[in-house]
């Protein structure tokens, strides 16, 4: 059975607009100079899976994206709290949340 056209192109907008927001966050988390080794290899995973619209589909696969979601923020919200600690910027979470 078909999904309706828009169904079908709801879907195809959010698993993009998922993904896009991973690789963003990733990215500007993998710039960062005070990042561990173990949060640059999560990171690296992280960027690596891609989400699509089918999968989105799946109640699963929503609560999987939330969990890598959460990661990013998690390894963010760590890497604010050093660079804080050392006197370096204090906007970091905000910009990745943003």
């Amino acid at each position: 059975m078909a999904l309706h056209p828009q169904v079908s192109e709801v879907g195809d907008v959010s698993h993009r607009m998922v993904n896009d927001m991973i690789t963003s966050a990733t990215d500007a988390i993998l710039n960062q100079e005070d990042l561990s080794s173990d949060d640059k290899k999560t990171m690296s995973d992280l960027q690596s899976h891609e989400f699509t619209a089918k999968t989105l589909a799946s109640p699963e696969v929503v609560s999987e994206a939330e969990n890598y979601v959460g990661k990013i923020l998690n390894i963010a919200k760590n890497l604010q709290g050093k660079m804080e600690s050392s006197g370096g910027r204090t906007d970091f979470k905000e910009a990745i949340i943003s």
